[in-house]
């Protein structure tokens, strides 16, 4: 049985694959099994996932640190996003 951290991993791992096989990720560095630090892998998923997929977002992190990261990287771009 896996246990949650390890669950977690594996989620942020998917996610990152995610963005980088829709060429989301395409400035960074390929390493298999690799993953954004936290703040990164909210703010490409906020701005480049689908509505329908941002379950996957909510799964790993809480509301708050979501909504923590959006105001201070997203919002802050002003109408960019």
């Amino acid at each position: 049985m896996m246990t949650k951290e390890e669950s977690h991993i594996e989620k942020k791992i998917a996610l990152t694959k995610k963005l980088a096989d829709e060429g989301y990720l395409w400035s960074y560095e390929k390493k298999e099994g690799a993953s954004l630090d936290d703040d990164e892998l909210i703010e490409k998923s906020l701005a480049h996932l689908e509505f329908e997929e941002m379950y996957l977002l909510f799964d790993i992190f809480p509301y708050k640190k979501v909504r923590q990261v959006w105001l201070e990287r997203l919002v802050a771009q002003n109408e960019y996003y």
